[in-house]
Protein backbone atom coordinates (compact mmCIF):
# COMPACT_ATOMS: atom_id res chain seq x y z
CA UNK A 1 0.00 0.00 0.00
CA UNK A 2 2.84 1.99 0.94
CA UNK A 3 4.09 2.29 -2.85
CA UNK A 4 0.99 2.69 -4.13
CA UNK A 5 0.13 5.91 -2.22
CA UNK A 6 3.38 6.97 -3.17
CA UNK A 7 2.59 6.85 -6.54
CA UNK A 8 -0.39 8.38 -6.26
CA UNK A 9 1.65 11.05 -4.71
CA UNK A 10 4.06 11.19 -7.25
CA UNK A 11 1.83 10.98 -10.52
CA UNK A 12 -0.67 13.27 -8.95
CA UNK A 13 -3.10 10.61 -10.18
CA UNK A 14 -7.09 11.15 -10.12
CA UNK A 15 -7.58 7.53 -10.31
CA UNK A 16 -5.99 3.91 -9.04
CA UNK A 17 -7.32 0.78 -10.70
CA UNK A 18 -7.31 -2.16 -8.57
CA UNK A 19 -6.97 -5.21 -10.71
CA UNK A 20 -8.54 -8.43 -8.37
CA UNK A 21 -8.76 -11.07 -11.21
CA UNK A 22 -6.07 -13.30 -9.69
CA UNK A 23 -8.25 -13.55 -5.90
CA UNK A 24 -10.31 -16.93 -5.58
CA UNK A 25 -11.35 -15.86 -2.37
CA UNK A 26 -12.33 -12.74 -0.52
CA UNK A 27 -13.01 -12.45 3.23
CA UNK A 28 -12.90 -9.91 5.40
CA UNK A 29 -9.43 -8.75 6.10
CA UNK A 30 -9.07 -8.39 2.54
CA UNK A 31 -12.14 -6.62 2.19
CA UNK A 32 -11.07 -4.59 5.37
CA UNK A 33 -7.41 -3.66 3.37
CA UNK A 34 -9.43 -2.71 0.02
CA UNK A 35 -11.18 -0.10 1.96
CA UNK A 36 -8.46 0.75 3.32
CA UNK A 37 -6.40 1.23 0.60
CA UNK A 38 -9.43 3.11 -1.07
CA UNK A 39 -9.62 5.80 2.16
CA UNK A 40 -5.93 6.53 1.61
CA UNK A 41 -6.44 6.97 -1.83
CA UNK A 42 -9.32 9.42 -1.03
CA UNK A 43 -7.36 11.50 1.11
CA UNK A 44 -4.38 11.94 -1.59
CA UNK A 45 -7.24 12.88 -3.69
CA UNK A 46 -7.50 9.64 -5.86
CA UNK A 47 -10.49 7.66 -6.50
CA UNK A 48 -10.53 3.82 -6.66
CA UNK A 49 -11.92 1.52 -9.17
CA UNK A 50 -11.87 -2.41 -8.56
CA UNK A 51 -11.84 -4.63 -11.60
CA UNK A 52 -11.77 -8.33 -12.20
CA UNK A 53 -14.17 -9.77 -9.12
CA UNK A 54 -16.08 -12.61 -9.89
CA UNK A 55 -19.46 -13.41 -9.79
CA UNK A 56 -19.23 -15.97 -7.05
CA UNK A 57 -16.84 -13.32 -5.34
CA UNK A 58 -19.44 -10.20 -6.22
CA UNK A 59 -22.05 -12.32 -4.61
CA UNK A 60 -20.51 -12.57 -1.07
CA UNK A 61 -21.39 -10.84 2.12
CA UNK A 62 -17.70 -9.42 1.93
CA UNK A 63 -17.74 -8.36 -1.27
CA UNK A 64 -21.22 -6.70 -1.01
CA UNK A 65 -19.20 -4.81 1.63
CA UNK A 66 -16.67 -3.35 -0.91
CA UNK A 67 -19.51 -1.48 -3.09
CA UNK A 68 -18.67 1.19 -1.21
CA UNK A 69 -15.41 1.58 -3.28
CA UNK A 70 -16.88 1.81 -7.05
Amino acid sequence: MERLLAAVVATRCEFVILDVTGLKNVDALTTAHLLKVNRAAGLLGARCLVSGISPAIARTDDAREAESLT
